[in-house]
This record gives structure tokens, sequence and C-alpha cells, in this order.
């Protein structure tokens, strides 16, 4: 049996954050970069930042790193963590995929890493059910490849009622609910799920919130034609004429769906929905231009068909006819012809 690494119990000042490092008989290093108790955990990502994961109900969550020596193919080695239970048999942890207090963020199969070491490779591991409080709790992290070549270091962590009170507190000091639940929204909307937006919203999300790129739930989820996502979201106060506006950026969810792959189910609905075929957004261009820069000779016709102004010039001047000029799409001379005829009833 490995020896024992044991965690301090932390002072009032000390942050929900520890740090202690054990070695492996090859040479890999497994660290605990950070523990938590409660509903909310503010957790290391694999790309060294803090990000807050929210649980179903109080649970124990803590975070490794591996890194391993030179010569290993991390495809060929994944790790496991476990912990000792009641009955001195050891149960398996889960590993925390997502922030969200959902079934689906958690995973039970190994995560197989690719290329060769040395990488740093971050995990978070939930307890499946809350243990009892008590001075300390054993752990232990496995790193496997199959039956016969594993190996294990062992881990003693705080688990006190004073411990659990403290750590709570400081975690919920921190968080910050209204942009975590609008963080989680652009997410939801990127991933399309409508569930999960829902459960956000009557949360206190706000649909009209913008990520650090200027856009909005709604515009991420038009430009990945997310449609039960961007109906729920138009009938919970969603704008359908905001524009998402960035450093480079400033486009409205109309705009967002004929610029990406033109989803024309998408199109149909905002403009249903009241979208504003002839508003302006980057370098001047409208829905119309977008679509004809696009090649998509449907929302093309869509649009028209919708009073879009088939006459409107661009920033710099340039007519729609112009800009589809300078594409090399196989389409563009069959949209150049309806862009003409429109011109000529318009």
């Amino acid at each position: 049996m490995p020896g024992f690494v044991t965690i301090g119990q932390p002072s009032a000042s000390e942050t929900a954050v520890f740090f202690t490092t054990n070695k492996l008989p090859d040479g890999s290093i497994i660290k605990i970069e950070a523990m938590s108790f409660g509903i909310i955990h503010q957790i290391p990502s694999s790309y060294g930042q803090w990000e807050f994961f929210k649980s179903a109900s109080p649970t124990l969550m803590f975070t490794t790193s591996r890194k391993d020596p030179a010569d290993h193919y991390l495809g060929d080695l994944w790790t496991k963590a476990e912990a000792l239970g009641p009955s001195n048999s050891w149960y398996p942890l889960r590993r925390r995929i997502k922030p969200r207090p959902v079934k689906e963020g958690l995973e039970d199969e190994p995560l197989i890493y690719e290329g060769t070491a040395p990488h740093q490779m971050w995990e978070t591991w939930e307890f499946p059910d809350c243990p009892e409080p008590g001075p300390w709790l054993q752990v232990r992290v496995r790193l496997t490849s199959d039956s016969t070549n594993n190996a294990s270091v062992c881990f003693k962590l705080p688990n006190s009622e004073t411990w659990r009170k403290q750590i709570a507190k400081e975690e919920i000091s921190h968080f910050h609910p209204n942009e975590w639940l609008n963080g989680e929204l652009w997410s939801a909307a990127l991933e399309g799920d409508a569930a999960y937006a829902k459960d956000l919203i009557a949360q206190g999300a706000d649909p009209n919130s913008c990520d650090s790129s200027g856009m909005s739930a709604l515009g991420i989820a038009c430009q990945d034609g997310r449609v039960e996502v961007v109906n729920f979201l138009l009938a919970h106060g969603a704008d359908v004429n905001a524009h998402s506006k960035g450093k480079t950026v400033d486009r409205t969810a109309l705009m967002a769906a004929v610029s990406n792959d033109g989803h024309s189910a998408m199109v149909r609905l905002l403009v249903e929905q009241g979208a504003d075929v002839n508003t302006r957004g980057e370098l001047g261009w409208s829905a119309l231009i977008w679509a004809a820069r696009e090649g998509d000779i449907e929302n093309v016709k869509y649009l028209l068909s919708k009073k879009a102004d088939p006459d409107i010039k661009a920033q710099d001047g340039k007519s729609v006819i112009e800009l589809t000029e300078k594409t090399d799409g196989a389409n563009r001379f069959e949209i150049i012809k309806i862009l003409k005829n429109a011109q000529a009833a318009h």
C-alpha cells in the first residue's frame, strides 16, 4: 500500500485551494489542485483557469492534475479516482465534465489522452453520494492501462463539519450567480440544450446577455442552427433585433443565421418573429448581403420576398451585386441575376 499524503486542515484565513503532490513508481506526478464542498464549487479547468460548478445537492469535489514522464504515450494511460467507504472497500468516483447539476455532466468512462508526455492533465472528481463527515477522507488516484499495469497514490483529505462549513462559505463568497447563469446559457445555446436553457432562464439568466465576443445567446443559437433553443429564447424575452456586438462583430440573429451555413428554417422563424430584414451590421452589411455573399440562393429569394432591399449598399458604398461579384461561389451568377431582376421590379 502506498504511503498517504495528508492535506492539513485549513485555517480560517485559507482558501479552498490545497496543493499537495505524490509520485507513482513510473515517475508520473499526481497533484491535488483544489477541493470543494457544497452545491457551489470553484474548480480549476484544464486551461488553468477557474470556473464554477453547480451540483444538484451538496457533495465533495476535488481536482487532480497529472504530469507524466516524457517517455509515456498518453493514449495508453488514464486515471481513475476512488474513495474508501465505511466498509473499508474502495468505490469509484465520477469524473465531472460539465459545470451543471445534471447527470449528463458526469462521465464514468476514462478519458483517453493522445500524444506524448509531458503534458499536464486536469480532472475533477465528484462523489456520487456525499460521504458522512469525519476527520479525514481517504481517496486514491490510479494510473491505469490494463488490469496488469496499474499503480495508485493515496491522499487523506479534510472532511470535518468545520472544514465543510468554511469551504462552502468561501466558495459562495466568490460566486457571482448572474455571471454564471449567463455563461451557462451561452453554452446551452451553443450545444442546443433547450432543457438546460429553460432551467437557466427560470433561475434568472438574461436571454439578452452577450459573451466576451459580443454574441448573445440568441445569436449563438442561430449561428449553429439550434431551432429549439431559439424558439425558447424568443418566447422568453430575447430581442429578435438585438445586435451582438464585439470588436469586429455587429450582427443580428438573422445575420448570424444566414452567415453560417444559411439555416433556412431558422431564417424563416426569425422573420416570422419580426426580424428586420434591412437592418445593417458590421461593414454595413444586411442579411441579404450576407446571404448573397454566402451563395445562398434559397435565402436570397426568401429575403427578397420579405421586402429586403435589393439596392442596399454597404458601408464602403458597394452594392449587394458588386459584393457578390467579388465572391467565387458556384451560385454567384444566378444570385446576381436574381438581384438584378429584383432591382428592376423594385
